[in-house]
């Protein structure tokens, strides 16, 4: 098993700082995962994002509702969505 001290090259303080930035590497870990999977389809993880609230939501959303849905939040969402219809990707249209 992968010992964080010796991942990040550090000596932490105390167990509470070891957590800490243990959750972070491997939030970032995971992130890094994500975007490689998804890399072959052409989408961002925010496109990604965007494609899964319009695929669970079957109707019409509003740019705000889009927004406030969002678990990564972005104040470009609008770019984000027009980028997606550029690809052709608007589940909404299907």
């Amino acid at each position: 098993m992968a010992n964080i001290d010796d991942d990040m090259k550090t000596k932490f303080a105390n167990d509470k700082h070891r957590f800490v930035a243990n959750v972070v590497y491997t939030g970032n870990w995971i992130k890094n995962q994500f975007s490689e999977f998804i890399k072959p389809f052409g989408v961002s993880p925010q496109q990604f994002n965007i494609l899964r609230i319009l695929r669970g939501a079957n109707k019409w959303v509003s740019m705000n509702d889009i927004k406030n849905r969002m678990v990564e939040k972005s104040p470009n969402t609008t770019r984000l969505c027009d980028k997606l219809l550029e690809k052709k990707l608007d589940i909404l249209r299907a």
